[in-house]
């Protein structure tokens, strides 16, 4: 461990936060910062982030109990060792200091011996967490860069697929290549929604996915949602119907505003049965512009509403599917400062539905 390792003393006592001082440089390599009072420990532990912090529990000011805990919820500090030092007299008191967050306790007053001993057990213990965080970090980012290969390198042809085939379509082909193209295009649709859905949520948990928002006309993001889930509507003979004034205005990112309706009327098809509809419905009122998808489906249990927007998540008697879509829909209407809601109840089909912000009109 060619590291250089910090620990935090933190001990009302000067006398014996010095000696310790001494015990703990003089036995082993480390870099002790010493302290008096828990309000100078914290801001010692904040500034330096030390990989071990041995804590008074009588210290003035925050006592150790409460600076353990208050350590245990500052992100930056965490991860930090704590060895808490309680008077033979507080013995009663272990398990408080369990609960606070402490990962050791040692009695006062203290044993030299002891205490070194504890103390290098605690940095060996950092050493080797800090070590696997980062070898989780590093298999994480090759994950991801091999994802994101693979995706684009299967979204690429697939764009080229479909196009192609919709060439092919027009010209004038017996019905019976005509519906063997229609089941490759719709097999290739699923395939490239299953490849969009991988890549958002790759950008998603990577933070990095910046919002572009724009004012746009919604019935044009309609058409072209539409346009693209149609093939799938047609095979359970499913209409895709939109109510709402044709000038409506929506201030959002166009892209992510896709994909969401895109998710939703996926999911809205999926559960419904077949020749019934799935409705998009948009209106303004004065919190901003309301967008529903709603369908005619089985609806959906108060149990499986708990756990809907969950990644992987997945309502009771689902085949198939990643459980992504909904998951990627929440996060992208977060993104732009609202929430996405469900009005369900089962056998009732279901509505989701959130609010966008009012576009300015041409």
């Amino acid at each position: 461990m060619d590291v250089q390792h910090i620990i935090l003393l933190a001990d009302s006592n000067i006398q014996n936060c010095s000696q310790l001082k001494y015990d703990i440089e003089y036995a082993l390599p480390y870099t002790v910062i010493e302290s008096h009072s828990g309000f100078e420990a914290l801001r010692i532990a904040l500034e330096k982030k030390p990989d071990l912090i041995l804590l008074d529990s009588m210290l003035s000011g925050i006592n150790g109990y409460d600076l353990a805990r208050q350590i245990k919820i500052s992100p930056d500090i965490r991860t930090a060792r704590i060895l808490l030092m309680v008077p033979e007299n507080e013995r009663d008191k272990r398990l408080e200091a369990i609960e606070s967050g402490a990962d050791e306790i040692i009695m006062k007053p203290v044993e030299k011996t002891e205490m070194i001993f504890r103390v290098e057990s605690l940095i060996r213990i950092k050493y080797f967490y800090d070590q696997l965080l980062l070898e989780r970090e590093k298999i994480h980012k090759m994950k991801e860069e091999f994802l994101s290969l693979i995706t684009h390198d299967l979204k690429t042809p697939l764009t080229s697929i479909i196009g192609n085939i919709q060439i092919l379509l027009l010209n004038h082909q017996s019905e019976k290549d005509k519906n063997s193209l229609k089941t490759i295009d719709l097999a290739s649709r699923n395939l490239l929604f299953l490849v969009n859905n991988l890549l958002n949520v790759m950008r998603i948990d990577s933070g990095n996915m910046p919002l572009a928002a724009e004012n746009f006309l919604f019935k044009r993001l309609v058409e072209e949602v539409f346009s693209m889930m149609q093939p799938l509507a047609q095979k359970k003979k499913i209409v895709l119907k939109f109510s709402g004034e044709n000038s409506i205005m929506v201030h959002g990112d166009f892209e992510k505003v896709r994909q969401v309706l895109i998710n939703l009327i996926s999911n809205a098809i999926k559960f419904s049965p077949e020749e019934e509809s799935v409705e998009i419905n948009a209106k303004e009122e004065e919190k901003g512009v309301v967008i529903q998808v709603i369908d005619q489906g089985s609806g959906i249990s108060e149990t499986d509403k708990q756990r809907l927007f969950q990644k992987f998540s997945q309502r009771k008697g689902e085949k198939g599917g990643t459980g992504l879509g909904l998951y990627i829909a929440k996060k992208m209407i977060d993104m732009h400062g609202s929430e996405i809601h469900v009005d369900s109840k089962p056998g009732q089909g279901a509505a989701f539905w959130f609010v966008l912000q009012k576009g300015k009109k041409k």
